[in-house]
């Protein structure tokens, strides 16, 4: 499932991004914004759970104003976090980098490897600066707080803050996240059912 938004009011995105970030403080969260992606992996494996090879420092090395992500952290600890990094496509367009790229870190013996449908080709195709996010994760015992939404809530309109030139901000997520209300929950304002599979 794919589901995009697309936010062109700055002065709005400010606000929205501070009343999901009060909520998640308001509960004795702190927020933490960090382009040290070698930290993130060692939150992940903490909670032995893998990064997202798009944020993974394997296959990516990133410049401090090309992506970033957002930590809950309670009492110190890391609970949640969720990242994003600004594409460039162009006139290329998202699918033909999705094809690139994609089908090199999922490879055809991975767990997850990519196909692509005619169909899927032409509702990806969308062109111009995009903001993809993802490596969403809450620890198991949070969950229960709203932190997951909240967290990607904030996330949509601080990138937006951050790279004002972007078109879109998309994800992908799985079926049952999707079945789950995932892209309602979070205000994307299109899905695509099937975008990857």
């Amino acid at each position: 499932m794919g589901g995009f938004s697309r936010v062109i009011d700055i002065e709005l995105s400010n606000k929205v991004a501070l009343k999901y970030r009060n909520a998640i403080e308001a509960q004795s969260f702190k927020i933490i914004v960090s382009s040290d992606f070698k930290r993130l992996k060692k939150h992940a494996k903490i909670f032995e759970h893998d990064v997202s090879p798009h944020f993974d420092t394997k296959y990516n090395t990133f410049f401090s104003d090309e992506a970033f992500w957002i930590g809950a952290y309670k009492d110190g600890e890391c609970v949640g976090y969720c990242a994003a990094k600004r594409q460039p496509v162009g006139h290329e367009g998202l699918i033909n980098y999705v094809k690139r790229y994609w089908k090199r870190v999922y490879k055809s013996k991975s767990e997850t490897p990519i196909r692509f449908s005619n169909w899927q080709m032409n509702k990806l195709n969308i062109k111009g600066t995009l903001i993809y996010s993802g490596a969403w994760y809450v620890k198991p015992d949070f969950q229960k707080y709203g932190i997951g939404k909240n967290l990607g809530r904030y996330i949509i309109c601080y990138s937006f803050m951050e790279w004002r030139e972007a078109d879109y901000f998309y994800i992908f997520m799985e079926n049952r996240d999707a079945r789950s209300g995932l892209g309602a929950a979070l205000e994307l304002t299109d899905q695509v059912p099937n975008g990857l599979q």
